[in-house]
């Protein structure tokens, strides 16, 4: 997998961080910061097995695009559209 360090989504570029995001009271896999702060950062947990990890990255991509779309739409979107690349055979290069 390749690590990229930023990328723009709805021409936003956010900074995307590979590691646990820290500045939660609970565990987190994945964040997203909201596109109008002048940092916009995405934070990534890449120590996930490799189908929980394509989810993960969907569920952020999805908050980065559609900032304003409930929690609940982006989690249940996110689980669909990686059980259903998962399901054709997309996987990570190793």
């Amino acid at each position: 997998m390749k690590r990229i360090r930023k990328h723009k989504f709805q021409d936003q570029e956010y900074k995307i961080k590979w590691h646990e995001p820290k500045d939660f009271d609970f565990p987190a896999n994945g964040c997203c910061s909201d596109p109008r702060e002048k940092d916009r950062e995405i934070y990534i947990n890449p120590g996930q097995k490799e189908k929980m990890l394509l989810e993960i990255l969907i569920h952020e991509g999805i908050h980065a695009s559609q900032w304003h779309t409930s929690e609940e739409y982006v989690d249940k979107t996110g689980k669909d559209l990686a059980d259903f690349l998962w399901k054709v055979g997309f996987r990570l290069k190793k």
